[in-house]
């Protein structure tokens, strides 16, 4: 260990804290601990946290996971602050246990920008538009099929060429949107607690 570790310095300092420590002081930004909860862990001896942990009431995530299971589609909505993301992970971790293909899509302007890199290259200049349409709905349908789960944040900012899209093709698999905007259907999370927050930041002085 490098010499100026604080291990290096004095046989005081726990294994644990002095690890943490080490990983704190990293020169890149990536090998440090990415939130308070993976500091945390990392002192309990509890290992890498990818997030923060779920703190919203149980049922949500367990109902987006089954449709997802089930090959169902299913909508989550809620405010900043609600854990809509963290919901998605949720199902994304439930789904690689499965084995189950899983695609993310996000954001975009430009029609069909979101699912480009999955649906292949095809262009809007096509005079046939119908026929471009239902090429789309016909790719969406292939991935769908296999079965893949499509998780797909911020739906509220997806190019409304994409929202069409997939809103034809919910009965046809597992879509999962996560929308700041409510959806008919959609279940619904309140902001986090402040209170339910605590519990990652909680010591011997607290």
């Amino acid at each position: 260990r490098d010499a100026a570790s604080p291990d290096a310095r004095t046989h005081l300092v726990p294994e644990r804290v002095a690890h943490l420590i080490d990983h704190l002081h990293q020169r890149r930004v990536e090998d440090r601990p990415q939130s308070a909860a993976e500091a945390l862990m990392a002192l309990r001896g509890e290992g890498r946290a990818e997030a923060f942990p779920w703190l919203g009431p149980d049922d949500v995530p367990k109902a987006l996971i089954q449709a997802a299971t089930e090959g169902r589609s299913l909508d989550v909505s809620g405010p900043h602050g609600s854990g809509r993301t963290r919901c998605l992970r949720e199902v994304a971790a439930a789904m690689a246990k499965l084995d189950r293909e899983l695609l993310w899509l996000g954001g975009g302007q430009r029609p069909f920008e979101s699912p480009r890199p999955l649906l292949g290259e095809f262009t809007l200049d096509s005079p046939d538009v119908q026929a471009l349409l239902a090429l789309v709905d016909e790719r969406l349908r292939a991935l769908l099929a296999k079965p893949t789960v499509l998780l797909v944040d911020d739906a509220d900012r997806l190019d409304r060429w994409t929202k069409a899209a997939l809103e034809r093709n919910r009965d046809h698999g597992a879509i999962i949107r996560a929308t700041f905007e409510p959806l008919p259907g959609a279940l619904a999370l309140e902001p986090i607690p402040e209170k339910a927050l605590w519990s990652m930041f909680e010591g011997p002085d607290i």
